[in-house]
C-alpha cells in the first residue's frame, strides 16, 4: 500500500485531539471515528479505511505507519503498548512533534534572510568585480592616485573571489562526503558519540536522547516492568537503532554487576544528569518518578539551549555580512578621499 503523509501540522492536531478523548473516557476505536467528523474529505476516507482495518485487527501504531506519522510518534505508541497509557503517550508525542516542527520553522525564518543578504552580497561583489573596480582602477592611474591598502586587497579579492568561491564550495562538499563515508563505516553508537562532541549540535543530541530515554523508561517502570525488562522492549523496537543497540550492551553490563547508573554516565551521548537522576532514583526506590521529573526538567533545558542560540545567531549574520559591505565601501571610497584632499 502506498503510504499517504499527512504534515506534522495535522499530526499535532490529530493525536492532541484523540489524546483529549482518551481522558475523557471514549474507546479508541470511538474516538477516531469522532475525529473523522471534523476532517477533509480525503483525510476522513483515510482514516476510516484504517478504522475498518483496526476492527479487523490491526493496531493502532500499525495504522499511523500506513498514514506515514512520524517516526518519533510511532516510537511512543511502540512503548505505550507496553506500558498501557496510550493517552499519555499521545499528549507526548504531540508535544515532541509540535516543538520540532515549531524549531523547523523558526529556523528557516532565523536563516532566511541572513541567507538572502548573503547571496545579495556575493552577487554585490561580483558586480563591483566586473564593473566598479576596473573602472576605479583606471581613474586612479590616470589620475596618478596610489592606491590604497584596501582598494589593494579588494582588488585581490575580487580577482580571485570566483575562483576562491568555487575551491571553497568544492571543500566543503568533499569534506560532507568523507563525514558521511566515515559515518555510515561506524556503528550507529560510535556514530552518536561523535556527533555528540559537535559544538552547539551535540548538546541538542545528548539532551534530546536524555530525555527521550528517561521518558520512555520512565512509563514502563510505571507500567510495572523491571530495569532489565524495560530495556528488552527498548531492544524489541526499530524506531531508534541506537536505543536497541544500547539496550543490549546495558543489559550485558548489567548481568556483569555494573549499576545502571554508571553504566549511563559512561555513555557520551547521555547527560551527566541522567546518571544522577537514575541513582537518586534507585536510593529512595522512586526510579520511574525521578526519571519523569528529569524528562520534562531535561525537555525544558533543551528548548532553552536552542532559544539562546537561535537569538544570537541571525544578529551575527547580519552583523558579519554588514561589516563586509562597510569593508567594501571604505576600501572604494578611500582612494577618493585621498584625491580629493590633494585637490
Amino acid at each position: 500500500m502506498i503510504k499517504t503523509r499527512w504534515n506534522q501540522k495535522d499530526q499535532v492536531k490529530l493525536l492532541k485531539q484523540l489524546s483529549g478523548l482518551l481522558e475523557r473516557g471514549y474507546p479508541l476505536l470511538e474516538a477516531l471515528t469522532i475525529l473523522t467528523l471534523h476532517l477533509p474529505i480525503t483525510k476522513q476516507k483515510l482514516l476510516n479505511d484504517r478504522i475498518d482495518e483496526m476492527k479487523d485487527g490491526e493496531t493502532f501504531q500499525g495504522a499511523l505507519v500506513k498514514l506515514a506519522f512520524h517516526r518519533d510518534v510511532l516510537g511512543y505508541l511502540f512503548f505505550a503498548e507496553r506500558h498501557g497509557d496510550l493517552s499519555f503517550a499521545l499528549k507526548e508525542a504531540s508535544q515532541l512533534l509540535e516543538v520540532k516542527a515549531n524549531y523547523l520553522s523558526r529556523s528557516i525564518k532565523l536563516l532566511q534572510y541572513p541567507l538572502i543578504l548573503l547571496g545579495i552580497t556575493i552577487i554585490l561583489i561580483l558586480l563591483i568585480n566586473i564593473f566598479l573596480l576596473p573602472q576605479f582602477s583606471s581613474v586612479f592611474k590616470t589620475m596618478e592616485v596610489e592606491n590604497g591598502v584596501g582598494l589593494s586587497m579588494i582588488l585581490l579579492l575580487a580577482e580571485w573571489f570566483p575562483r576562491l568561491f568555487t575551491c571553497l564550495l568544492l571543500l566543503l562538499f568533499t569534506l560532507c562526503l568523507l563525514l558521511f563515508i566515515y559515518l555510515k563505516r561506524k556503528t550507529v553508537i560510535a556514530r552518536c558519540e561523535f556527533l555528540s562532541k559537535i559544538p552547539f549540535y551535540g548538546p541538542i543530541i545528548m539532551k534530546f536522547y536524555s530525555q527521550y530515554f528517561a521518558m520512555q523508561l520512565s512509563q514502563l517502570l510505571k507500567g510495572g516492568l523491571s530495569v532489565y525488562e524495560s530495556l528488552s522492549v527498548f531492544e524489541s523496537q526499530d524506531y531508534f537503532t541506537l536505543f536497541k543497540e544500547e539496550a543490549i550492551q546495558i543489559k550485558k553490563e548489567l548481568r556483569g554487576g555494573e549499576s545502571l547508573a554508571s553504566i549511563i554516565q559512561s555513555k557520551a551521548y547521555f547527560e551527566v544528569e541522567l546518571a544522577k537522576s537514575i541513582a537518586f532514583g534507585s536510593l529512595n526506590g522512586e526510579l520511574s518518578r525521578e526519571l519523569y521529573h528529569y524528562s520534562k526538567l531535561s525537555a525544558a533545558s533543551l528548548e532553552e539551549y536552542i532559544n539562546r542560540k537561535m537569538a544570537v545567531i541571525q544578529p551575527l549574520a547580519f552583523i558579519s555580512i554588514g561589516l563586509i559591505i562597510m569593508g567594501i565601501y571604505m576600501a572604494i571610497m578611500q582612494p577618493v578621499f585621498q584625491m580629493l584632499n590633494e585637490f
